[in-house]
């Protein structure tokens, strides 16, 4: 049998406040906020104008945001809206307009995460393009030799772990600047109620039948998404790191065989071979970043991409298989990973982007 989540000491004696002022039901768990209003006009955003439908102001739903944060949350609410004098609005159309003003309120919400985890993503992209800089430019005395060359690693270090650390606040330090969380008025609001100077109910709806018109995300589609923005970091990531690591590998080439014709041709074809493939990762990176962002102006290249990628996973498949997994690398394997990821991401945003524009 499963255990009732028991109630902090801070919050028994926060509900005995809260009981003086709205109606706590202990049983339930259940804490009815009484909201008082003297005209219908004062909840409506004058702002738009609409003949038949009122959007809800959003100053009002942010402050219904802020009392929902002061209750415990092991609490559900219901909003009971009482209204003096209606002035010709019709309770029912109130209510739609509750909830379309919290489900625009929750597109913007998704558009600012979005926004914030691509940031956080490039800060971290870049952060660790820094430090792999730094540190495969020690190994090869890039920064020259003695103090001068300490000295140039250690600001190039520091400029890496700042971008880090930018990130870690972006992802986690940083609130939204939406004043309302549409996803806890989904998970803790019960029921919203209007009603009339004498407290009789004139329009009331659960709000999971409320919700249930939202456009939600399907697994895929969050799964897809993340895989959009994983991949496409990463891809670039890779990109970068080869074309740094290939700076090192085409200099010790031609050094080698500086004498030898052949040798500074092949220097030359690697270093040819070499660009074609970075380029390729970063613009193939960059694609699915602007799918991420829902952009998909760019779909037949992210279609030809994402073609020239699954050339590259069978390479680094063949390559596994024939020489019987003695050449397998960290490095092979987060690449297949990532550019399975991409596929799925890139194609399944592509495929579903067309089924909603028929």
């Amino acid at each position: 049998m499963k255990k009732k989540a028991k109630i902090s000491f801070e919050d028994k004696k926060e509900l005995e406040l809260l009981n003086k002022y709205y109606n706590v039901d202990y049983d339930n768990k259940i804490v009815t906020m009484p909201l008082h209003y003297e005209k219908a006009s004062d909840l409506i955003d004058s702002t738009v104008i609409s003949k038949d439908n009122y959007l809800f102001d959003y100053s009002e739903l942010t402050m219904i945001n802020d009392r929902i944060t002061r209750i415990p949350k092991l609490y559900s609410v219901n909003i009971n809206i009482q209204i003096d004098d209606y002035e010709d609005y019709e309770p029912n159309k109130l209510i739609s307009g509750f909830n379309d003003a919290l489900e625009l309120n929750s597109f913007n919400f998704a558009r600012e995460r979005r926004k914030k985890w691509l940031y956080a993503a490039i800060l971290l992209m870049v952060g660790i393009s820094i430090l792999f800089f730094v540190a495969y430019g020690k190994l090869n005395s890039w920064f020259g030799e003695g103090n001068r060359g300490q000295v140039f690693g250690e600001v190039f270090d520091i400029i890496g772990w700042v971008f880090i650390w930018e990130m870690v606040t972006i992802s986690f330090l940083t609130p939204s600047e939406l004043g309302v969380n549409s996803i806890m008025f989904k998970t803790r609001v019960k029921l919203v109620s209007f009603l009339d100077a004498d407290d009789n109910i004139l329009a009331s709806e659960k709000t999971d039948v409320i919700y249930s018109r939202w456009q939600n995300d399907k697994a895929l589609s969050i799964a897809s998404r993340w895989a959009l923005l994983i991949s496409g970091i990463t891809i670039i990531l890779l990109g970068i790191i080869q074309a740094i690591e290939a700076v090192g590998t085409i200099d010790s080439t031609i050094a080698a065989t500086q004498s030898s014709a052949d040798g500074v041709l092949f220097g030359i074809l690697v270093a040819v071979f070499t660009i074609l493939e970075t380029v390729t990762l970063i613009i193939a990176g960059i694609l699915n970043l602007l799918l991420y962002m829902r952009k998909i102006r760019f779909k037949i290249a992210s279609y030809i991409f994402s073609g020239l990628l699954f050339l590259f996973l069978i390479f680094n498949i063949l390559m596994i298989v024939l020489s019987n997994g003695a050449f397998v690398t960290t490095s092979n394997i987060v690449t297949i990973i990532m550019i399975v990821l991409y596929i799925f991401g890139a194609v399944f945003t592509l495929v579903t982007a067309k089924k909603s524009q028929k």
